[in-house]
């Protein structure tokens, strides 16, 4: 017997109507409970409180011995001909006709009604067996029992004595003599069809206890992590991330101790940006009007550039980068984004986790498969031992009948008349009697197991042959909704798990879920290319930085130049006339190139003092002295001007002496200077240059009085949200000049600030934060982004499908198309003694009636 405790339903495993109820409960329990085990864990939702329970840690070290003990009967099962094999099975399943009738079905109704029309008709025409098994009962009940009853004479039509050659009773014992060899091979072909439903259920068991066993605790090839461990982890992350929690309290507290390193980064950038945006300014650049260039602002501003670059490759940006992307994944709306994100990650593993738990208890608490192997490997014995040994003792019977017939069919009288022995028929009407017992017990067993094949068969085949097309044909009468989301990921996780057999996917590839942009992305996406790797990825950078460039920056090379640069350049003595501009064409300057005195104050600088161009920084004309205006107004005057008339700043304005005093060309050449010194006067008092300074509440500000005091800076011109406003005014050269060279000073203000805030602040974002989100989030995450895979779900399913199906199923529909066999053999076998049998009695009947003289013997 076998107890089927879940249903509590008692169930006798017997060659009769119990034995197709049993399997057909067992085999459909089976089949769907995989089947929807797939489908429901993508459609799921989210369990509420804690992700794994007692009894999950329970069944999990049950699966575990369960799959230890099971899979020693056979683990996996070989296929010798797989396309015989499927073959037999479309051939079995009446071609298939569950999925044709689920596929053309539109509601649950609609399929209900053709299960109702198609099934039993497909069902009775796989039951020639059984009708075969009814039609023999009657001819045999209604007719040729009574042949063999001694008082119905009357039923033995053309009854006369015969003479059979010994030739022709030859031929009869050769025919049967086959018909018997036939009926003993075919009849122990049984056997290798309990054999193989014996092993298939046995890997059937051993597959659904290690399905469990993987499905709860992970396994190593293909690996998986096991859902216990991910839902503990997803649990453990969940309680970690959540308010008030210890890890979010540590990071809050380190997030605020290093905000610092944040603040002083920023104020440093802002500081550098603001002196690059000046630099770059095109009105500082070639100031409007006056024909001259700077032509010292480009290589302070590539020695700034180098500086900024140093800034944000650094470590103290490496630092703050970390830090703030921390602050961004790990907080507000990002980290409730997060939360919820894992909920639904979480969903469809809670579900597949319950799914699996309750489809495959009974395999794992119960001995259902155990007690059918068994059941199959006793009783099938016990069969095919009874058949053969049946088939056996009708072959005895039929050789001994025939043998008798051969050698010992007569005897001679008294009266040398022919006595025919009885023992001839009698053999030959036990036969031929017990054999029509022996075809109708076959073709009934035959009949039963082929109909129970029918559904089973179609059931292995729509299970088999899963798939996300199929899964669409035939969501509607089983009521799944396949539209969205939720549809693509169930057809991806079919697809990708079930039917990929070599590949072993990452299951969150599978799961989509929105960012927190609104955007639609993977799980793993978001947890480990959006989270773990961009916070990673900075803390990375960290230690790059430190080997690379060090953890200071005013120290550096780059930042002492810069210094140099900015106290030592004054941008005035680098404000030079335009060197592609063409004075020799201008008329209002050629006549000055034309004098030996004036013309090389053509290239003279803004600066009123001569100057020599600083070494060691790359400017053009390095060591060199370049004129200044008061060297030209110089000499000017006396030499060309008569008088000289002061201004605002040292480019005087003069009178040129007259013509007469100086000839044409020298006059024209001083009128031609006159114009120059008022370019030169136009560039240092006009305010045509592009100044930029902060504001705080629309204040002026400056960093040169930023200072920390009890702890906390002040004065590093940043508004109350933080951020930095820069503001531009216009502003004279000698301006502009102050204001370039103070930052000088202001820059290393800024980046002692930097280097001071690295240094308190390195130790406890690269170590302590770092072991901080290690321990509590990053490694876990990294253990489920790459554990949670399904390729383990193809291989298994495939060994449940092999079992259950090419083993269980195949050796069902093997021994019905035996004991088939075996009917249809020993129904021509039945023919033949039936001939005999009549042969036999006849002549024994008429021998009398000869010996009185009554009736002729007719020769045969």
């Amino acid at each position: 017997k076998l107890w089927l405790c879940d249903r509590h339903i008692r169930v006798h495993f017997c060659f009769a109507a119990e034995h197709r109820q049993a399997l057909t409960v067992m085999a459909g329990q089976v089949l769907l409970a995989i089947f929807f085990s797939l489908c429901l864990s993508a459609s799921g939702q989210a369990a509420v409180g804690t992700y794994v329970t007692a009894d999950d840690i329970r069944m999990a070290n049950d699966a575990a011995l369960k799959a230890e003990a099971a899979c020693v009967s056979g683990s996996s099962m070989t296929i010798d001909d797989y396309d015989t094999a499927r073959a037999q099975l479309v051939d079995a399943s009446a071609n298939n006709i569950l999925r044709t009738i689920m596929t053309e079905a539109a509601t649950q109704e609609e399929m209900t009604t053709l299960v109702t029309e198609r099934l039993p008709s497909a069902m009775i025409g796989a039951a020639a067996p059984l009708i075969m098994f009814f039609i023999l009962l009657i001819f045999y009940t209604f007719c040729c029992c009574w042949t063999a009853c001694p008082f119905c004479k009357c039923c033995r039509c053309c009854a006369r004595l015969r003479q059979i050659p010994f030739l022709a009773k030859l031929l009869f014992l050769l025919m049967i003599g086959g018909f018997v060899l036939a009926l003993v091979i075919v009849s122990s072909l049984s056997t290798r069809g309990y054999a193989k439903a014996t092993e298939g259920f046995d890997v059937t068991n051993c597959a659904a206890a290690k399905m469990v066993n993987a499905t709860f605790q992970g396994q190593a090839d293909p690996y998986f992590l096991g859902l216990i461990p991910v839902l503990t982890i997803f649990d453990e992350l969940q309680g970690s991330l959540a308010a008030g929690s210890t890890f979010i309290t540590s990071l809050t507290g380190i997030l605020d101790n290093t905000k610092e390193i944040t603040d002083a980064v920023a104020v440093a950038k802002a500081n550098v940006d603001l002196l690059a945006n000046m630099l770059a300014d095109s009105s500082n650049i070639e100031p409007t009007g006056t024909l001259h260039e700077c032509i010292g602002c480009a290589a302070l501003s590539t020695t700034l550039a180098q500086v900024g670059t140093a800034l944000t490759t650094g470590t103290a940006q490496a630092l703050s980068s970390a830090r703030v992307e921390v602050n961004n994944q790990l907080s507000g709306s990002s980290l409730e984004n997060l939360r919820s994100s894992m909920g639904i990650a979480t969903a469809p593993l809670v579900e597949l986790k319950t799914t699996v738990k309750n489809a495959f208890e009974p395999f794992v608490s119960d001995t259902i498969m155990e007690q059918i192997s068994d059941q199959l490997a006793a009783n099938g014995t016990v069969a095919s031992v009874f058949m053969i040994g049946l088939a056996l003792v009708l072959a005895a019977c039929a050789m001994i009948s025939i043998i008798m017939w051969m050698c010992q069919e007569k005897s001679s009288s008294d009266r040398g008349q022919p006595v025919y022995y009885k023992r001839v028929h009698r053999c030959a009407c036990c036969t031929w009697c017990c054999g029509c017992y022996y075809t109708m017990l076959a073709f009934f067993l035959g009949g039963l197991l082929t109909i129970l094949a029918v559904p089973l068969s179609s059931f292995c085949l729509i299970l088999e042959d899963i798939s996300s097309d199929l899964l669409h044909s035939i969501a509607a009468p089983m009521n799944l909704n396949l539209t969205g989301p939720e549809g693509d990921m169930m057809g991806s996780m079919i697809d990708q798990c079930i039917g990929n057999a070599t590949g072993n996917p990452r299951l969150l590839d599978l799961i989509s879920v929105p960012d927190a942009n609104g955007n639609t992305v993977t799980m793993y996406d978001l947890l480990v290319g959006q989270t773990k790797d961009q916070i990673a990825s900075q803390f990375d950078q960290i230690g790059t930085s430190m080997n690379t460039g060090g953890a200071s920056i005013a120290t550096s090379d780059d930042f002492v130049l810069l210094k140099n640069m900015l106290s030592t350049i004054a941008l005035d003595t680098m404000m030079l006339p335009k060197s592609s501009y063409d004075w020799a064409g201008d008329a209002n300057y050629q006549d000055m190139l034309a004098n030996s005195d004036m013309a090389p104050y053509i290239a003279s600088t803004a600066a009123c003092a001569d100057n020599v161009v600083p070494t060691g920084f790359g400017l053009t004309g390095e060591g060199t002295t370049q004129k200044g205006i008061t060297s030209f107004l110089s000499t000017l005057s006396p030499t060309y001007a008569a008088s000289t008339i002061s201004r605002s700043n040292c480019a005087s304005d003069f009178t040129c002496k007259t013509s007469a005093q100086l000839g044409a060309t020298d006059y024209a050449a001083c009128e031609a200077a006159k114009k120059f010194m008022d370019l030169k006067f136009a560039i240092r008092s006009q305010t045509i240059f592009k100044c930029r300074r902060f504001t705080v509440s629309s204040v002026p500000c400056t960093v040169q009085f930023m200072a920390q005091v009890g702890g906390t800076w002040t004065g590093d011109c940043k508004e109350a949200d933080g951020t930095f406003t820069e503001v531009t005014y216009d502003c004279d050269l000698p301006t502009f000049v102050a204001l370039v060279q103070a930052y000088s000073g202001l820059l290393d203000l800024v980046f002692a600030r930097v280097d001071s805030s690295t240094s308190s602040a390195l130790s406890q974002i690269q170590v302590n934060l770092k072991n901080l989100l290690d321990v509590n989030f990053l490694d876990k995450i990294a253990t489920v982004g790459n554990g949670v895979t399904c390729g383990f779900m193809g291989t298994t399913y495939r060994d449940v499908v092999n079992g259950l199906c090419y083993g269980g199923v195949w050796g069902i529909k093997a021994v019905a198309s035996s004991y088939t066999a075996c009917a249809v053999l020993t129904l021509l076998l039945i023919l033949l003694m039936y001939v005999q049998w009549r042969l036999a009695i006849d002549n024994v009947n008429e021998s009398g009636k000869v010996m009185d003289g009554s009736t002729p013997v007719v020769p045969m």
